[in-house]
């Protein structure tokens, strides 16, 4: 494990507990990556609108080109596609 992985166990175990803590990194486990699918799913979804729309977005004032937005929604959904937890033999 990493060691930002063992500090933050530990700290869990001092606030929950041993047994708690335990219970709670199993289900972030088990969570993460749907919930991390759903939010690459969303951004794809928005860039897809952005790129429909032709909605203009200004970072630091520079407009970001409508073309970024391809590469984008292919990495979005290439992520949240691969994310998703399927059942493995």
């Amino acid at each position: 494990m990493a060691f930002k992985e063992l500090l933050g166990l530990y700290i869990l175990r001092r606030l929950l507990g041993h047994e708690r803590a335990e219970r709670f990194d199993a289900t972030a486990r088990r969570y993460a990556p749907r919930i991390a699918s759903i939010v690459f799913g969303i951004i794809g979804i928005l860039h897809t609108f952005r790129f429909a729309l032709g909605w203009e977005v200004v970072i630091a004032g520079q407009l970001i080109p409508v073309w970024i937005s391809v590469v984008v929604i292919v990495a979005a959904a290439y992520l949240s596609y691969s994310l998703w937890p399927t059942k493995r033999a």
